[in-house]
């Protein structure tokens, strides 16, 4: 809907585009980890739900995952943590 486009939200394809420019030197093109840990196998760390990767993204984690929380708005990371768990 392009209301919702708008607002703010961001469709999938905005999502992986974050991703492959963002993510992927760490957890690999299509998830499968390189320096960063897998994001396939869902057996994440610190969980799989949408406020756990929002937080894992927002905030970083330590041992190298970095904070994304003033690069990116609360809406992209929104949409970034639902692409990491619905698409990979």
């Amino acid at each position: 809907e392009e209301k919702d486009e708008k607002d703010g939200a961001m469709d999938m394809e905005a999502a992986q585009q974050l991703y492959d420019k963002n993510c992927a030197s760490c957890h690999g093109a299509e998830g499968g980890g390189g320096i960063g840990p897998s994001l396939k196998d869902k057996k994440y760390k610190y969980g799989r739900s949408l406020d756990a990767i929002t937080e894992s993204i927002a905030n970083g984690r330590p041992g190298g995952m970095p904070a994304f929380g003033n690069q990116f708005s609360q809406k992209q990371i929104e949409s970034l943590a639902a692409f990491v768990r619905d698409e990979l």
